[in-house]
């Protein structure tokens, strides 16, 4: 999967490369760079956007893993109702880091179920985003 990041300025390429991240992939592909880009890697931030560190997955987790949320269950939106519904733009206020640098939509962590939760090297309180 190829994906365009606007990372270029916290992470070099080689540490990108092969990185096992968090990827927002059910969008419609975009042009970007030259390629069609089918994803965003998420990334926790703070206020300024002048510290940013890609969200990581449980080591032990697959690549390909679905991220789930306790409580919450449905089917992955499609693209086109991703685009519709604005799904993303919706969700983006309530994704916060918690202690222990774990990933939270609306205080309910990220988790892969059986290898754990989504986690990021920032402190409490930082933003989530793409």
């Amino acid at each position: 999967r190829l994906i365009a990041s606007g990372l270029r300025a916290f992470y070099k390429q080689g540490e990108m490369e092969g990185a096992r991240v968090i990827v927002l992939c059910n969008l419609k592909a975009k042009k970007m760079a030259g390629f069609a880009s089918v994803g965003m890697v998420m990334c926790a931030s703070n206020q300024a956007h002048d510290h940013v560190k890609m969200i990581l997955p449980p080591e032990s987790a697959p690549v390909g893993s679905l991220v789930t949320f306790d409580g919450l269950s449905s089917e992955p939106a499609s693209s086109a109702q991703v685009v519709k519904k604005k799904i993303v733009e919706a969700c983006f206020p309530d994704l916060r880091v918690g202690p222990g640098g774990v990933c939270c939509y609306k205080d309910i962590p990220f988790q892969v179920e059986s290898h754990g939760m989504v986690t990021a090297s920032v402190d409490p309180g930082y933003s989530e985003s793409t």
